[in-house]
């Protein structure tokens, strides 16, 4: 067999049809073709070929040469020693058809890179309608961390669109269970190291790698729209892992993803991780920390998604660990955390703002002797957390903070909000908000059911103002707040889950205008706040019905006895 190009060494290569089977180099790249100029493939057939290095079936030495796949082209089973078990290049561009996708299966980067294909710094690549299934990098669990399952790009100057295309299967290293076991591999489909990726329109399931178990981006830009993650596996990131880079991700869904840490994305010191535009969190699990979310020491923005259904030990939906978080626009219910924060966990320096969301059904379960578990259904926070005109109800911790459990000596803000509706196993007081703080908490123009401050000083109290409140204990300040006994003094069906406010509720205009902070324009619902007088305390503003109009029997028999001519109408009196 040759030492490099195992069937072909040449500058342009066309090939239209050709199968290219077993071949092989015995010391270096190319197992079938090594080119050094442009390449077109369109319809061929390339299985078991193998390269002692790089590129199992094809290496090319010029990275800004455009390599040009189509057809119903398909790689199988070839094998590179080191990157790139199928293609090694740095200008691909993959073309099939609905009706004839490109396919790589079973393609094989032994001790490196790029299960499928490596892409090398150069000029931009372009995958449409592919199919990438069962490949792997690092098989042998010689490489030292084993990346891109499917497909590895390098380079800062390097960029990859990628469409319409299917991930199922690729897998990364060989440590999927436990960090002490096993040779850490970086995205179990795709691998990016510095570069800018587009993803639209895929779908990446069943995926494997020790961290970003379908995708892993280090550094660089990286946009994923319209996708789909599910049942991927392994240990940080199911979905999506951003170390360091910016992270845009809208209109995806990510579901029964399993992991330790974050189940369906993971933001790791990134510049930025943006999730927005309806994107679904479903069904994820995290061990550890953030069933669907875990944000460490990054800046994350979160807006108009929905949680439901995941779970961890810390942070059921979302873990915040010393970040700057906003979510806002969210629904975040039915999610549990077996330890704390059955939705959202706000860890540490952590400085994270809630904003026009809906937090309900949510569960923390355990006992506190354990971990000081069951603490903090909706939001367990030991961080500077604020929540800004929500709806936090239904939520349900075994221990105590069924709504808000917030400690430590960071600040907690609640403002135009409603917490009501929260239970807490064995918790006399503070089923909505329990409080164990050295900094004194502000709550304002909101509605709160039953609060607790374990601080029975002043100096360490929870400061009401403007609000609208049923039983609060402990130490604790009020000013010009309204009392109530019964919900339904105060809620349409506080039973059936309606908290908006009832004709009569002492919360309709009562938080007078100018003295309260930051009064929204708009409410939960976006209805307008300024209903002809001061604001309502809570969430939802009352509307009243329209008056109806007197009844006349005179006037509804005249009109009755119109004709069609008398209501006929000229428009050219207009």
């Amino acid at each position: 067999a040759p030492k490099r190009g195992g069937a072909i060494w040449g500058y342009r290569i066309t090939a239209d049809g050709t199968e290219f089977k077993t071949n092989k180099t015995t010391g270096e790249e190319g197992g079938a073709i090594l080119a050094r100029a442009d390449v077109t493939l369109t319809g061929v057939t390339a299985t078991g070929n193998t390269a002692a290095k790089s590129g199992g079936f094809l290496y090319e030495m010029d990275n800004t040469a455009a390599v040009t796949i189509g057809g119903a082209s398909s790689f199988s089973t070839n094998e590179a020693g080191l990157h790139g078990g199928a293609v090694y290049a740095g200008n691909v561009q993959i073309t099939g058809t609905a009706d004839a996708s490109v396919t790589f299966t079973g393609n094989t980067a032994a001790g490196g890179n790029g299960g499928a294909l490596y892409l090398a710094e150069g000029a931009g690549n372009t995958i449409s309608k592919a199919r990438f299934v069962g490949n792997t990098a690092g098989a042998t669990g010689s490489g030292s961390e084993p990346s891109g399952g499917a497909i590895y790009l390098t380079g800062t100057a390097s960029q990859l669109n990628l469409t319409d295309s299917h991930f199922e299967g690729n897998t990364a290293g060989t440590q999927f269970t436990s960090d002490s076991s096993g040779v850490r591999g970086f995205g179990g489909a795709l691998r990016n190291n510095g570069g800018t990726v587009t993803i639209d329109n895929c779908e990446f399931t069943l995926n494997k790698a020790s961290r970003g178990c379908a995708v892993q981006s280090a550094q660089g830009t990286m946009t994923v729209t319209n996708s789909k993650f599910s049942k991927n596996t392994g240990l940080r990131g199911g979905g999506i892992i951003m170390k360091g880079g910016t992270l845009y991700v809208s209109n995806s869904e990510f579901s029964e993803n399993e992991v330790q840490f974050g189940g369906g994305v993971l933001g790791d010191a990134a510049v930025l991780v943006k999730i927005d535009n309806n994107c679904k969190f479903t069904d994820n699990t995290a061990t550890s920390f953030g069933g669907a979310v875990y944000n460490h020491k990054s800046k994350i923005e979160i807006s108009d998604s929905v949680f439901t259904g995941n779970k961890s030990a810390q942070g059921g939906a979302i873990n915040f660990y010393e970040d700057y978080a906003t979510i806002t626009n969210c629904t975040i219910s039915g999610n549990t955390a077996t330890g704390r924060g059955g939705a959202i966990f706000v860890r540490n320096s952590s400085s994270v703002d809630v904003i026009n969301c809906v937090i309900t059904g949510n569960e923390a379960t355990g006992t506190a002797s354990v971990e000081n578990r069951g603490r903090g259904a909706a939001i367990f926070s030991s961080g500077n957390t604020s929540v800004y005109q929500s709806l936090i109800a239904g939520n349900k911790a075994a221990v105590a903070g069924g709504g808000i459990y917030h400690e430590g000596s960071y600040s907690l803000a609640v403002n135009w909000s409603t917490l009501y509706g929260n239970t807490a196993d064995s918790a006399a007081d503070g089923t909505d908000l329990y409080v164990s703080s050295t900094n004194s908490p502000e709550v304002k123009a909101s509605i709160v059911g039953s609060a607790h401050n374990t601080r029975s000083y002043y100096y360490y109290g929870t400061l009401f103002t403007d609000c609208v409140i049923q039983n609060v204990t402990g130490g604790h300040s009020d000013t010009h707040c309204a009392s109530f006994s019964d919900p339904s003094e105060v809620f349409v069906n506080a039973a059936g889950g309606n908290y908006h406010p009832v004709s009569g509720s002492p919360a309709i205009d009562w938080v007078p205008a100018g003295t309260a902070v930051d009064p929204p324009a708009k409410d939960l619902d976006g209805v307008d706040r300024t209903q002809g007088g001061p604001y309502d305390a809570g969430a939802y503003e009352f509307v009243p019905s329209p008056a109806e109009l007197p009844y006349s029997d005179t006037a509804d028999a005249a009109f009755a006895s119109l004709g069609d001519d008398d209501l006929a109408v000229d428009f050219d009196t207009f």
